[in-house]
């Protein structure tokens, strides 16, 4: 007996930012080649109020009507392209939500506050933690009382996307019973939502990525199961038990370097510090430091990616030793203090303020700016406007 061909939905209705929908149509175009049947599910203006293609192109949901029906008919020509060009079979979400769901979900969205959000959910899942994921990237949030007016309309937004995807999924994953699934990005919240629905009903779920050589990121793709966190988590656990074991090969080789140095030379926005100089960068005369002082170096991370990943329920919340940063630093001032033989440097994450990618100002840099406002001669704060390469720090404060 001839066995019924295998079933794969590609859930994309973010077809207009192309660098994704492209590799992606080639992974479909594989999959259709190898036999299997491809459904696409892509929008047709469902998402229009402000989606994640719109936030592709600097817009969203307050930004202007006519700019975002631009993006609409650039994503639906692209989506257009695609599909035909793949031959393959398409569903809209809209046509998956009717108009009563709509109105029920305009009208729950409304009820819902920072107070409440974390705790939204329907039939056991958190919809209302997936929905902050972007939201807390973009708006660069450390808690959810850093919520402004503002933040709170992306947020409601962004939920009322997640929960038309629900409402989308059921009817999606009931009438075509995929055996698969694949979209770019499984941590953008629609895509988390319905990865998380699938799971439920035993789909598996596959994600995409563009690679991680900072040289040639586009250059390469990774298929993963469910996230990138569980991709990383497996690579730790298989080389502590494997791959440390196992010579380098010269392409791998290649390839790290590439990367590095494309990091290091700042060519990428992926990548946040200044590039290293040219010239020889003195530490001890840039800052001050005496000769006979051991310079000490605080290199601070970004929240919001983690807080949002927490969030969402990807990553576990770890123990720390301080309940945040600014604990931590201020500990470390006045550690400094009694020790005049000492000299630290604190270096603040450039993600906290404005940079290539974004031009948002953290809450989290202003409670560190207050903080640093009143600090002893030892102590020196790196602030990104010094324009200094971790890369040059680095080797200076590593030597024995």
């Amino acid at each position: 007996m001839r066995m019924s061909k295998p079933q794969v939905l590609f859930f994309s209705p973010y077809m207009g930012i192309w660098l994704h929908a492209m590799p992606e149509a080639f992974v479909a175009a594989s999959l259709r080649d190898a036999g299997a049947d491809i459904l696409y599910v892509v929008c047709d203006g469902l998402f229009s109020a402000g989606c994640t293609t719109m936030s592709a192109h600097n817009l969203s949901g307050e930004s202007d009507p006519l700019k975002r029906e631009r993006v609409c008919k650039q994503c639906r020509k692209s989506r257009d392209l695609i599909v035909t060009e793949l031959g393959v079979s398409t569903v809209t979400i809209d046509s998956l939500v009717d108009h009563a769901s709509l109105i029920e979900i305009e009208s729950t969205v409304a009820t819902v506050s920072p107070d409440n959000v974390e705790a939204f959910q329907i039939d056991g899942f958190p919809l209302g933690r997936y929905a902050l994921h972007e939201t807390i990237i973009h708006y660069k949030l450390t808690a959810l009382d850093e919520i402004t007016p503002s933040a709170l309309a992306d947020l409601r937004l962004k939920l009322t996307h997640v929960l038309m995807t629900f409402r989308a999924g059921e009817r999606l994953l009931k009438d075509y019973k995929p055996d698969r699934m694949v979209t770019y990005n499984t941590h953008i919240s629609t895509n988390y939502a319905l990865m998380k629905l699938a799971e439920s009903k035993n789909v598996p779920v596959f994600g995409l990525h563009a690679g991680g050589n900072m040289s040639d990121r586009l250059g390469s793709l990774y298929v993963f199961r469910r996230d990138m966190v569980v991709l990383y988590q497996d690579w730790i656990k298989r080389f502590e038990e494997e791959w440390k074991r196992m010579p380098a090969s010269a392409p791998g080789m290649k390839n790290a370097t590439q990367h590095f140095l494309a990091v290091a030379s700042g060519r990428t926005a992926w990548a946040y510090s200044a590039p290293k100089s040219k010239q020889h960068f003195d530490l001890r005369d840039f800052f001050g430091i005496n000769s006979n002082q051991k310079v000490l170096l605080a290199t601070l991370s970004s929240y919001d990616e983690l807080f949002s990943s927490q969030t969402m329920g990807v990553m576990d919340a770890s123990p720390l030793l301080f309940t945040n940063q600014v604990e931590w630093i201020h500990n470390l001032i006045n550690y400094a203090r009694t020790r005049p033989e000492l000299f630290l440097v604190i270096r603040v994450h450039p993600r906290e303020l404005p940079n290539l990618r974004d031009s948002v100002h953290s809450k989290h840099a202003k409670m560190l700016a207050a903080e640093l406002t009143d600090i002893p001669d030892n102590v020196r704060v790196n602030w990104p406007s010094d324009n200094i390469s971790l890369y040059d720090l680095a080797p200076q404060v590593c030597r024995p």
